[in-house]
């Protein structure tokens, strides 16, 4: 949202795709599938193992698991 007119914000994304227009207009049938799910994934700049960090603290972290398997 605009903060300042208080109406929704446009979102866009350019994705380039090499090859043929019919694999164009698979990929973006594709993404707009997925974005209408809830399911579009957009790229970052997050490591691995900065990911793994985050998903040991959500995943594995007691009460989700016991403490020994989050110690190992």
């Amino acid at each position: 949202m605009d903060p300042a007119t208080g109406t929704r914000r446009r979102k866009q994304q350019w994705i380039t795709i090499r090859g043929t227009r019919r694999a164009a207009e698979n990929k973006l049938g594709d993404l707009l599938r997925d974005a209408q799910r809830g399911e579009l994934v957009r790229p970052h700049k997050q490591t691995f193992g900065e990911w793994l960090d985050e998903w040991l603290g959500k995943a594995i972290k007691p009460p989700a698991r016991t403490p020994r398997a989050y110690e190992t």
